[in-house]
């Protein structure tokens, strides 16, 4: 959790009064940012593995599959984050 998000988790504990309804809302947010983080390093991972897949260990540096691999890559517009980490 970012500080924003404890500080609210804090005021809330001092409006016993309003239930968990709201702490369950932030927490639920939290955890759709924990699932989006998820999504996101798989897809880093996915690629990553595929870099792999194309590097034999015995072949020289010039012809390393994984430094081909990156130097042909389309750069990936950067995907809009939808989390608090921005």
């Amino acid at each position: 959790m970012n500080h924003e998000e404890i500080r609210t988790l804090l005021g809330l504990t001092d409006q016993p009064a309003r239930g968990c309804g709201a702490i369950n809302a932030l927490f639920d947010q939290h955890m759709a940012h924990v699932d989006e983080r998820i999504r996101e390093l798989n897809h880093l991972k996915e690629q990553l593995s595929m870099l792999r897949q194309r590097c034999e260990s015995e072949r020289s540096m010039d012809a390393c599959g994984i430094l081909q691999g990156l130097a042909d890559m389309k750069n990936e517009a950067k995907a809009q984050r939808h989390t608090h980490l921005g």
